[in-house]
């Protein structure tokens, strides 16, 4: 008896530590979710060693600097619908009070950039112009100087006749500007017989927010749906693209999911419940047995890896059907049991209960033995979710029950069938299995395996093709494909870019490559730029003697 008394008082004191540990976790949890590190980058699933250090840097970088911009193009058949329809559209989003700001253009800015260049103007050449430069006819170059020279009107370059003779400055800044103009104060560009307005913004926020709404695409539908007033069909059309859509397109699809796996998991087993014991308390602590799990999957998981993946979240939500057993195959032995005292029954459970989390624990955590981070956070939620809901069942349930349910209509109708089952023996349990077998090697055999990453993207079809059509418009590379080039000093860095950048040039004609940014083309090499200066002022000297 004394044992007993020892031990139950043991049983109640471990139970009053969860109770402590339970509450620390809410407030944790209540903490976490105000402001989630969730991540939804896909890349984070792969092997962190098989990234180089430098290449992951760079990677965040790049992230870091495009996760909160995002560009419109407000498109139509004509520049005055086209301005119409921008100012509609802006208007929408400068009036709106959230996070999303327009980033309006500074005039002073583009004063500002030719100043900086001005001094360095002769050294700074296209790939094009040197060609010219170092080939060309001498005497169109005196007649095309010479024309502009005598030319009616203003000069229409950037620079005076005698600073530039050639005009060379303003094809210079043609070049970076690409198909981009400037008119009545905005960015525009053609395409056939269409005029794009560009519109840019700002997202004030953290690009990777979870909360499972779409504040950030209603609001640019709401300004599209103005763009668009007294237009007819297809008048107005609007692209988007940045990296704040496509994050919460997959916040938004992972809250569904979340919802749909986690929510309907819980709807079964609480119907389960329901049906089995016609009780509502162990309908309450088997619940909460579930959601100190998934909570405790959440909390260590964050603390293990300082964050968490949308995937893992998801994953998580399946623990539900799997947490369960626990406080189910309990409250099975108490009805089945009545006359055994709760402590005395949970007892003579615990070696099953416990291999069984054991087993289950193990199976998870092998998910940890591959190099994936994801997998790994998986393996870690998992195991600390079943634990935590292990933990719930015994250490609470023996102290908060009550009277031990009676059968149901329904328990009893389950117990009854499995006196029903078939038992195949002979030569039909062996066609049987045949059958069996057979079905499901058929079925592996139209299996399709798919270890592309971008299965794993769940941006709406239609923004994915938007960004497509803007990035051809504007003519801008891909930020996530990119060389990283490492050299001993800055001069060398610059002539290895340039080295490269020509390169790559073959591959844009052929339209392999939609274009690219690089350093050297706003800051060429000290060579590069010596070289242009003087094949510069080896044309221009004669042109400006002559005159």
């Amino acid at each position: 008896m004394r044992a007993s008394a020892a031990g139950e008082r043991r049983w109640r004191g471990l139970s009053q530590i969860w109770v402590l540990l339970v509450l620390a976790l809410i407030v944790q949890q209540v903490q976490f979710w105000r402001a989630p590190q969730l991540d939804t980058d896909v890349m984070a699933l792969l092997p962190g060693e098989a990234q180089d250090p430098l290449l992951a840097l760079a990677s965040e970088q790049i992230a870091a600097s495009a996760t909160r911009q995002l560009v419109s193009l407000v498109g139509a058949d004509d520049w005055a619908r086209a301005r119409a329809a921008a100012e509609r559209y802006v208007a929408v989003i400068d009036a709106a009070d959230s996070d999303l700001r327009r980033v309006q253009l500074q005039p002073e800015a583009l004063q500002q950039a030719l100043n900086f260049y001005r001094g360095s103007r002769a050294a700074l050449l296209t790939s094009e112009q040197r060609v010219a430069l170092a080939g060309g006819d001498p005497q169109a170059r005196v007649a095309e100087a010479m024309a502009r020279l005598y030319a009616p009107g203003p000069n229409p370059g950037l620079l005076s006749w005698r600073e530039d003779p050639l005009d060379l400055w303003a094809s210079w800044w043609q070049s970076r500007r690409g198909s981009l103009g400037l008119r009545e104060g905005w960015i525009h560009l053609s395409d056939g017989d269409r005029v794009w307005i560009v519109v840019r913004m700002v997202y004030q926020q953290s690009a990777f927010r979870f909360d499972g709404s779409r504040a950030l695409g209603e609001q640019l539908e709401q300004a599209a749906a103005a763009a668009r007033v007294d237009q007819g069909e297809g008048a107005i059309e609007i692209l988007n693209g940045g990296v704040p859509l496509h994050a919460e397109a997959a916040a938004a699809r992972a809250s569904w999911e979340v919802n749909t796996i986690g929510l309907g998991s819980l709807a079964a087993v609480v119907l389960l419940v329901w049906l089995s014991f016609r009780r509502l308390q162990p309908l309450l602590l088997v619940a909460s047995s579930l959601l100190i799990g998934v909570a405790a999957g959440a909390a260590v998981t964050a603390l293990v890896f300082g964050q968490l993946h949308l995937l893992t979240l998801v994953f998580g939500a399946s623990l539900v059907g799997v947490a369960e057993d626990y406080g189910i195959h309990y409250y099975a032995s108490r009805q089945q049991s009545p006359e055994q005292r709760p402590l005395g029954l949970m007892r003579a459970l615990l070696p099953g209960l416990g291999l069984a989390l054991i087993t289950s624990v193990l199976a998870y955590l092998a998910l940890g033995l591959a190099p994936f981070p994801g997998l790994r956070q998986m393996a870690v939620f998992s195991a600390a979710g079943l634990s935590a809901a292990f933990l719930t069942v015994v250490l609470w349930f023996p102290w908060l029950d009550g009277p031990a349910p009676k059968p149901s209509g329904f328990a009893r109708a389950i117990a009854d069938s499995l006196q029903r089952w078939p038992r195949i023996a002979g030569k039909p349990g062996w066609l049987t299995m045949g059958l069996i077998g057979t079905l499901i090697v058929g079925g592996l055999a139209q299996l399709k395996v798919d270890d592309s990453l971008r299965s794993l993207q769940s941006s709406p079809p239609e923004l994915i093709a938007s960004e497509g059509r803007i990035a051809r418009l504007l003519g801008l590379p891909s930020p996530a494909q990119f060389y990283l080039i490492q050299a001993g000093d800055p001069q060398a860095l610059l002539q290895a870019e340039e080295a490269l950048t020509r390169a790559l040039q073959p591959l844009i004609a052929e339209g392999e490559l939609a274009g690219l940014r690089a350093i050297s083309q706003w800051l060429p090499s000290l060579r590069q730029q010596q070289a242009d200066g003087e094949l510069t002022r080896s044309v221009e000297g004669p042109l400006l003697a002559a005159v």
